[in-house]
């Protein structure tokens, strides 16, 4: 027989057991004294602890590559990346603003010589929280870019009623966060294939641009107008001006297109739409644009934004093409290939354009934002005295809620979008492609708290949710939002699917748990205890659109609370009045005598709310498609009825 030992053992005393049986059984002779104090027993201590750490790399090994079970944020970075997925940063809440100035008159109207135009990067705030504005408003119009009226004009009259000034309001949409610049000096030491830069800033929401100078002694940072120029070639060399190239981000470094304005003698193809002669907005052109300038970007472990870039070898660099050196020829090819994207230059400088912050706190509640904390904003009138006072009137406020701000994704996020992943596609074929698409939608054009997809009669129905300035769920969503999420489904979908994106489902829930309590136990810090349980529990944090709650697995954490003798009841309530800020969306299953919110035909003995019936549906409470559950005001809808035993 041969001399072999069980390695299915799991632990120390299993593993130290087995080796003493072992030795007993083929070396007899050897020792007959395994007691802790024998040189045998030191011996089998040392294999067994051996064999154990070993035991215990090898299960956590395979713990950290396993998706349901892997912890550490470097595991789960690694499998996000093993699948193709990109993992988002934090989002940017976006809202509505007002921005509102005083203008002078002019012939029976305000004199649109005055008429400021809100530049890209002006700054408003609330409290600490930055939002920007991402698009230039402009007061002289009446219409925005899709053809909607958003300027109204009020006169302001005198004591004698005669008008002396007129207050206009332009509307505009604004988004969490701050741009900011970070430099870098390209030196020949960094130049290698697929080259990184990493921004040492926590919290960066997106790369917006990245141009590279020739030079190494800059001290003058880019204009916002050469960050968003749309040609790879900035500016080419001309006398003492360095060559500024821009690079574009991209998918993939494989990726050999994007898509950008069109331009004609390098300024953009603008068609202006007009209404009786009058322009009313315009339309910018686009095209598909072949580009060798590119990089990818993806978080590091810890969190911080890191730009990849090609292999490409400017010409300047590569290696000298010898003929006669057939493998310096061939090493040449290889290495100035650049179809998977051009290095920057040696001896350049770089400067990236991103922006930071963002978050679930940059949700803030209507009028909240309120302050101008950056003006840009361009006067053309010509009276100094005018123009001043023109921007000293301008004032800000927020007409909705700021929402859709997010935080980077929790592990458990991150594993539904890694499994949503493994089973989608670059294009939108499956009701999960369009998940994954719209959790990827830019950091910078929003996105929805929760979605769901589901396909009914030939339609792709997109079911969304936010979040409001107090963290809880809202089915109010911005108009741009749910534009940018149209366009950019656009580009995806299948030619023959019809989309709809409708608010989901809000149910919001109240508890009554019945409980007796140990009279050794403090009952104010059990009772505490058990609405903390239940309502960590039902965090919508940890919950997706459409996930079932099983009632059991709340019980099972009641019952393990210190201090909890007996769970003797526990009873859900559907808060479905539309008072005090809850939802009128009804729970869909069966209620304790069939009650209906609508009409509040459900009257219980004990209360005028109707009551889930457990009993019925096994203590599960089934989440349709389209649905999510609430606690909403966990201090007054967990309500603990103690016994003391």
């Amino acid at each position: 027989m041969e001399n072999k030992i069980s390695y299915l053992n799991r632990t120390y005393s299993e593993y130290k057991q087995a080796l003493i049986e072992y030795s007993k059984k083929y070396f007899p002779d050897i020792t007959i004294d395994y007691d802790d104090a024998s040189v045998a027993s030191w011996l089998l201590d040392i294999n067994a602890d051996i064999a154990d750490n070993l035991t215990y790399h090898i299960d956590r090994a395979f713990q950290e590559t396993n998706i349901n079970s892997a912890t550490e944020p470097n595991s789960l970075f690694a499998l996000a990346r093993n699948n193709g997925v990109k993992v988002p940063g934090p989002k940017g809440a976006m809202a509505e603003v007002r921005f509102t100035c005083q203008l002078p008159l002019g012939d029976n109207e305000p004199n649109w010589d005055y008429a400021p135009v809100i530049k890209v990067g002006t700054k408003v705030s609330a409290g600490s929280q930055v939002f920007e504005v991402l698009e230039d408003i402009d007061f002289s119009k009446q219409f925005d870019v899709n053809g909607n009226s958003d300027r109204t004009i009020v006169p302001v009259m005198d004591s004698n009623g005669i008008i002396k000034n007129y207050k206009v309001s332009k509307l505009g949409v604004v988004t969490a966060g701050e741009m900011r610049i970070y430099k870098q000096v390209i030196y020949p030491s960094d130049i290698k294939p697929f080259m990184e830069v990493i921004i040492p800033v926590e919290g960066v929401m997106n790369v917006e641009s990245v141009l590279v100078f020739d030079g190494t002694a800059l001290t003058k940072f880019p204009t916002y107008g050469q960050f968003y120029t749309n040609s790879e070639e900035v500016c080419p060399a001309n006398g003492n001006s360095p060559q500024i190239s821009r690079f574009f981000e991209v998918d993939s470094l494989a990726q050999q297109t994007i898509w950008g304005v069109k331009n004609n003698d390098n300024k953009p193809v603008v068609d202006v739409y007009s209404y009786d002669g009058v322009p009313t907005y315009s339309i910018t052109r686009g095209e598909w644009k072949n580009i060798k300038k590119k990089f990818i970007t993806e978080y590091t472990d810890k969190g911080y934004m890191k730009l990849i870039f090609g292999c490409g070898v400017n010409p300047g660099e590569a290696i000298n093409e010898d003929a006669a050196d057939y493998n310096k020829y061939i090493m040449s090819q290889v290495i100035a290939n650049d179809s998977l994207g051009e290095l920057p230059k040696s001896n350049s400088t770089m400067y990236v354009l991103y922006r930071v912050g963002g978050g679930k706190s940059s949700n803030v509640a209507k009028g909240a934002i309120n302050t101008i904390s950056l003006l840009n904003v361009v006067i053309t009138g010509s009276s100094m005295s005018i123009v001043n006072g023109v921007k000293k009137s301008l004032t800000v406020e927020n007409t909705t809620p700021s929402v859709s701000g997010k935080d980077m994704p929790t592990p458990d996020e991150l594993r539904y979008i890694i499994k949503y992943n493994k089973g989608a596609q670059e294009r939108c074929v499956t009701t999960k492609d369009y998940i994954d698409r719209i959790l990827r939608l830019p950091p910078k054009y929003g996105t929805p708290f929760r979605v769901n997809a589901t396909e009914a009669n030939n339609k792709m129905m997109i079911h969304v949710l936010g979040l409001n300035n107090m963290g809880k769920l809202d089915k109010t969503l911005p108009t741009a939002l749910i534009e940018n999420m149209m366009d950019y489904l656009a580009a995806y979908r299948m030619i023959n699917d019809f989309i709809e994106i409708k608010s989901g489902r809000i149910v919001n829930l109240s508890f009554d748990i019945e409980v007796a309590i140990d009279k050794n136990y403090n009952m104010a810090d059990v009772i505490a205890t058990i609405i903390d349980v239940v309502n960590n529990y039902m965090d919508i944090n940890k919950h997706a659109m459409g996930e079932n709650i099983y009632v059991g697995d709340i019980k099972k954490e009641i019952s393990k609370i210190d201090g909890v003798v007996n769970l003797s009841r526990i009873r859900i309530w559907n808060e479905c009045d539309g008072g005090e800020g809850y939802s009128t969306d009804q729970i869909q299953q069966e209620l304790v005598g069939n009650a209906d919110c609508a009409d509040n035909t459900f009257r219980d003995e004990e209360t005028t709310k109707p009551m889930v019936d457990l009993e019925a549906s096994d203590d599960v409470l089934f989440g349709n498609d389209d649905t999510m559950f609430e606690i909403k005001f966990p201090e007054k809808n967990i309500r603990v009825i103690p016994k003391r035993v």
